[in-house]
């Protein structure tokens, strides 16, 4: 919609807008949100199983095994050396883990692996994989409200997808330290999927080289994802793949670690991304609006700050006056907010590089700023 025309039907119908909005918020009070597991809570699984030259859990006794969900959750499974009195293989095992808070849900996915040989038969090769499968059946959660809050009109989703850990692999001269990593994700919110992403490889140090470093998604950044106006009763579908497999020749060791404990993580956060409160003493005393980065790859966090409540319209333009997307359009308290925006368009269509005109409007009030989105 140009310019001009925005201008006209504020100067028309901004006071009637701004007399029926103050009714509106006086009627409705906040409102949150909690996310409720609905799928079958027994169809995801961890296998664990490790080896070494000539002895493994088939030769041995377990931790060759699988461990099914209870609830949609995998404890840890905690494995000592094994054999006693070999050169040690360690495996810790892994889990599947979901906090459903006011406004968040966080999905956590770790496999932990740990594998160390010696430079002498029969000592000099072992390994060790866990693998936790939530794909045939992912995690599905409802969106409803809390005890006592009314149905919202809709809530706008954060999707926040990160793997996470830190790998060591050391190698005398002559050793091999090779880790295998199958780490894939996607989520889905009735049934439109609005990420995914996965990285699989394998990744050998040898001889006399000792390396750290942080497994990453391919995609970065951009498999975070805004979904605006989810209404009550909606679901969100989370599918995990998770496999590690370490294996050493010769002396070498390999270990991983992430914030949920031994071996890497797929993180998920998915959270309303209006419920963060603001104390009285910070909020803003003007409307405010910027992105970061600017400019812009493709994704971009958009912040922006509301001096009083009021309904809120955040939109953004092309430099001919055509909105091609629409990423808040409800009543908002005042405060400093933020949001992820994946560079697509009310299609789901990525955007062209180019600069945009990002609009926030509250009421009669009205602050536009430029983003500029580079080539993918």
């Amino acid at each position: 919609m140009p310019r001009r025309h925005i201008a006209s039907l504020l100067n028309r119908w901004g006071p009637v807008a701004c007399a029926a909005l103050a009714l509106m918020a006086a009627h409705c009070p906040a409102s949150a949100v909690t996310f409720t597991l609905v799928s079958d809570g027994s169809g995801h699984y961890l296998n664990l199983f490790w080896e070494g030259c000539v002895w493994s859990c088939i030769t041995h006794s377990p931790p060759c095994t699988q461990v099914s969900s209870v609830n949609g959750r995998i404890p840890l499974t905690i494995t000592s050396t094994i054999p006693p009195g070999f050169y040690p293989t360690h495996m810790e095992g892994g889990m599947l883990d979901w906090t459903g808070q006011s406004g968040s849900l966080q999905v956590v996915a770790l496999t932990a692996v740990r594998a160390a040989s010696a430079s002498t038969p029969p000592y000099n090769c072992s390994g060790a994989w866990a693998a936790v499968d939530a794909r045939t059946t992912p995690l599905v959660f409802a969106i409803t409200p809390e005890v006592g809050d009314p149905f919202p009109l809709a809530v706008d989703l954060q999707v926040l997808p990160k793997l996470l850990g830190t790998i060591e692999q050391f190698t005398d001269p002559g050793g091999v330290a090779t880790l295998y990593l199958q780490m894939q994700m996607s989520v889905a919110v009735d049934g439109q999927q609005v990420s995914r992403d996965s990285l699989y490889g394998e990744f050998p140090v040898s001889d006399g080289a000792d390396v750290t470093w942080q497994p990453a998604f391919p995609n970065g950044a951009s498999n975070y994802a805004y979904v605006p106006g989810v209404t009550a009763g909606s679901e969100v579908t989370i599918s995990i793949w998770a496999y590690t497999r370490a294996y050493c020749l010769d002396s070498s060791s390999i270990r991983a670690s992430s914030p949920y404990g031994e071996g890497p993580a797929i993180e998920i956060l998915v959270r309303d991304a209006n419920t963060v409160a603001v104390p009285e003493e910070s909020r803003p005393d003007e409307l405010r609006l910027a992105a970061r980065p600017n400019p812009s790859p493709g994704t971009a966090r958009i912040l922006y700050a509301l001096p009083r409540t009021s309904a809120v319209r955040l939109s953004v333009y092309d430099v001919a006056g055509h909105r091609v997307a629409t990423l808040v359009d409800r009543i908002q308290e005042a405060g400093r907010r933020e949001l992820v925006w994946n560079g697509r368009n009310a299609r789901g269509e990525p955007l062209g590089p180019g600069v945009y005109l990002m609009e926030l409007l509250t009421g009669a009030e009205r602050t536009v700023g430029k983003l500029v989105i580079l080539g993918r």
